[in-house]
């Protein structure tokens, strides 16, 4: 940073208005006008009333034509494009901006721009941009949007990961997992002559990345509009526990995008179905689960909010167990099921949440070999041999985006 004795010299204003000229013509926010309108209001904002964030109900009305009555409490197109605005500045500078000496930052929590002088060794140092693989993960909002973004991006790091591990399984094998229950648990799917085949959920979307998007309506939206290549975070850290563990047992699974399943693909393979069957086809074509039933978020009782339906209530037991309807998510319920194949040689394992959390909590269940423990002591199979086929319903504290304590509610042995 330049400095002046031992004191910070911010640039200079005409810096500040070249720079905010040179990103708002990058080929980064060359996409959407939205973008660039929104960080030229903070650049015009910041020279006016330097130091003090603008508000978020001004920045609606003068960038987003939202009417003089805008409440953000229901509308959250400002901090939609302030997350993705946020995500795209970081994606400049390790990119297209990766030698600007003037770097423009919106702070998380307020709606102001800060301009600062890049350290000189960064700028030497600097990654080109033809060096970069993939920007960096925007950070997770609150917003329906953001997190989607979110995910799409996690798409890329997690099928790198993913695709380390099977590459990597096909010439070393990895240490074999840790544990007589986690060995037991897994002993079907581990054959050395079957490849698991694990389903992930892509649910359909519809809308763009400047108005936002929203789940499909199968009654209302033209095919045209579909969106079907998001999956979320929670979604693909399950597949990659799953896959990581896979490869410790020798095996190279095949993954597949629930939209792009036939059942030719599954028939004559053991499943691994990571994702709740709202956002996976196959579960509501073949329905595996017979004890618990996944409610869409559109039906009653209490639409936007799912559900798990216990088709069979005991006393003790709840008929319908409600997800979160509150941002941050702090708890979440899934479904862990051991059950037959397409054909009968063959299993099938799903792991479902309301929402990705729980989904991410089902895998991690599976996984690690504690918690293995703790679902066969549910289950009656405690010694090390578990039931053959099984449903159980669990609930799963989730802190900071993450599941940290897991908790068997009911298990069901199925025949």
């Amino acid at each position: 940073m330049a400095s002046q004795g031992n004191q910070p010299v911010s640039p200079a204003a005409g810096e500040v208005r070249d720079q905010v000229n040179r990103v708002v013509r990058s080929r980064t926010l060359g996409g959407s006008e939205a973008l660039r309108n929104l960080l030229s209001y903070l650049s015009d904002h910041a020279v006016l009333y330097p130091g003090q964030p603008a508000r978020e109900k001004e920045i609606a009305l003068g960038v987003f034509g939202r009417p003089a009555d805008f409440d953000p409490r229901t509308d959250s197109v400002v901090r939609m494009h302030a997350g993705r605005l946020r995500s795209k500045l970081a994606e400049y500078y390790v990119g297209e901006g990766a030698a600007d000496r003037v770097v423009l930052e919106i702070p998380k929590g307020a709606y102001l721009l800060v301009c600062r002088h890049r350290e000189p060794a960064v700028r030497e140092h600097a990654v080109a941009p033809a060096q970069v693989d993939a920007p960096p993960a925007p950070p997770v909002k609150s917003s329906v949007f953001s997190a989607k973004l979110a995910a799409g991006t996690v798409v890329l790091v997690a099928a790198a990961a993913i695709g380390y591990y099977i590459g990597r399984s096909s010439a070393v094998t990895l240490p074999a997992p840790e544990g007589k229950a986690l060995q037991a648990f897994w002993k079907a799917f581990s054959t050395p002559t079957d490849a698991p085949l694990i389903i992930f959920g892509n649910p359909r979307f519809v809308g763009s990345d400047f108005d936002g998007m929203r789940y499909l309506r199968d009654s209302d939206d033209p095919r045209s509009a579909v969106v079907d290549t998001f999956t979320s975070v929670g979604d693909l850290a399950g597949v990659f526990e799953i896959t990581r563990l896979l490869s410790s047992l020798g095996q190279s699974p095949i993954l597949k995008r629930s939209q792009l399943l036939t059942w030719d693909d599954a028939v004559d393979r053991n499943l691994v179905i990571v994702g709740s069957p709202i956002s996976i086809r196959a579960l509501r074509e073949q329905p595996f689960l017979e004890e618990f039933q996944f409610k869409d978020r559109a039906t009653e009782p209490r639409p936007s909010v799912g559900a798990i339906l216990n088709r069979r209530s005991l006393p003790g037991e709840e008929a319908i167990y409600f997800g979160p309807d509150t941002r941050p998510y702090a708890f979440d319920y899934a479904v862990v099921a051991r059950l037959p194949g397409l054909r009968a040689s063959r299993w099938t394992l799903v792991l479902a949440g309301i929402t990705s959390h729980g989904t991410q909590a089902a895998a991690e269940m599976v996984c690690r070999d504690r918690l293995v423990e703790q679902l066969l002591a549910k289950l009656g199979g405690a010694g090390g041999t578990p039931p053959k086929f099984f449903e159980s319903l669990i609930r799963v504290k989730v802190s900071g985006g993450v599941p940290v304590q897991w908790e068997v509610l009911i298990t069901r042995i199925r025949k």
